[in-house]
């Protein structure tokens, strides 16, 4: 039979090992949490991209749930040595129930009650895992909506920059179109004015030369009188086409 003081050096050896992997747990998670808390405040003071924030984030709860779920497994196989420990003890306690001395029935107790205190600080470490595992998955869905909510924020923001750019450059057309259309039509008065002051020449070059045999001076103006209405008459059919293709760009800037 197995000495009772190999039960005890295995029980405590089993709680010192219980306590160790809770305290390395623990030191795992919190160093994760100062990792993500560190990148933070960093990424906050210097004001860098979403993007590169969002995606460390991601990183940081992705390694505590990996650490989580690792030592969560390990909690398992350690319940599973604490029940074995258990069994074997009860089973010690009921072949030696005949001829058992007091102290090694105290011993037995003090053992069992060690077994039972670990057994539930394993139940409660186990627990506590079970339920940092579930915050981190929430944590971790709520960064990804988050990062497809900044992906979608950021595409509609590069629509509407381009949908801007489009307008700029509509806007520049139209005001160079009218900028033209200003000129034709400042043009045209010009000759207006040109033509009336050479018809009021000539009506007085004619009153003035009635009855002279000389009638040169009046046949040139009329012949540049007849120029000027040429260029007069272009000017104009430039002006309608000019009007034209500006009411044109005009319509196709209007929304549908």
């Amino acid at each position: 039979m197995v000495p009772l003081e190999v039960y005890q050096y295995v029980a405590l050896n089993v709680g010192l090992l219980i306590l160790a992997a809770w305290f390395y747990i623990l030191l795992l998670i919190l160093r994760e949490f100062r990792h993500f808390a560190g990148t933070f405040l960093s990424h906050k003071q210097g004001a860098p991209a979403n993007n590169e924030l969002l995606a460390q984030c991601r990183e940081a709860v992705a390694r505590a749930s990996q650490f989580s779920q690792q030592h969560s497994q390990t909690i398992s196989e350690l319940l599973q040595v604490q029940m074995t420990l258990e069994n074997q003890l009860s089973q010690i306690r009921a072949s030696t129930a005949d001829h058992i001395t007091k102290e090694e029935q105290g011993s037995i107790n003090e053992l069992n009650k060690k077994l039972i205190r670990s057994h539930k600080l394993i139940k409660r470490l186990k627990g506590e895992l079970d339920n940092s595992d579930k915050k981190l998955q929430h944590v971790s869905s709520k960064l990804e909506h988050q990062f497809q909510s900044t992906d979608t924020l950021r595409q509609a923001n590069t629509q509407l920059q381009e949908e801007l750019e489009q307008l700029k450059q509509t806007k520049a057309s139209t005001s160079a179109n009218t900028m033209s259309d200003q000129q034709t039509q400042t043009l045209l008065n010009q000759y207006k004015r040109q033509i009336e002051e050479q018809n009021q020449l000539i009506d007085q070059l004619s009153v003035e030369h009635e009855g002279d045999g000389s009638s040169a001076e009046v046949a040139a103006l009329k012949t540049e009188l007849e120029q000027t209405r040429q260029k007069l008459k272009h000017l104009s059919k430039e002006k309608n086409f000019v009007e034209s293709r500006y009411l044109e760009a005009i319509k196709q800037t209007k929304p549908e």
